[in-house]
């Protein structure tokens, strides 16, 4: 008989916990994009553009379709287990790339944005991928990895 590592039901509830956080801010992109665009812009010109609202639309867009891997990897099967590391990975990747991209901008002062979103979005995303980095490197038996029971023989 197998039995999953108690830790997952956690891990489980914050998969659930992030996809929520991603779909309540793809709604506020989606619905409202200029009141999302007013906490990123650095100057109320560059928040009314068409093509900026636009964008922030297509950025909500893309918060619901993240929440997809976050949702395929809560169930307690092994199929959940193989999706919840994949999904970490590949969430993962791309904040490695979004840090990246938002230090640069910052440190160049070349960008539309705020300084104050510039810093918050790398100090959030920076925490949840040093998280991220912490499961898989560390703890990958929080997602879920499943262990024999030794009564099974």
């Amino acid at each position: 008989m197998s039995t999953f590592h108690p830790g997952t039901s956690v891990f489980r509830n914050l998969l659930l916990l992030e996809s929520v956080a991603n779909v309540i801010g793809g709604v506020g992109m989606l619905f409202s994009p200029s009141t999302s665009l007013s906490f990123m812009a650095k100057s109320p010109a560059l928040e009314t553009s068409g093509v900026a609202l636009n964008l922030i639309q297509f950025c909500g867009g893309l918060s619901f379709a993240l929440a997809a891997p976050l949702l395929l990897g809560y169930p307690n099967t092994a199929t959940g287990v193989a999706s919840r590391y994949a999904g970490y990975v590949t969430l993962g990747a791309g904040e490695v790339f979004l840090v990246g991209i938002m230090g640069w901008q910052y440190v160049s002062g070349q960008s539309g944005f705020s300084d104050n979103f510039l810093l918050g979005g790398m100090a959030v995303l920076g925490g949840v991928l040093g998280l991220r980095a912490y499961t898989i490197a560390i703890r990958p038996d929080w997602m879920g990895y499943i262990k024999e029971d030794s009564k099974s023989a």
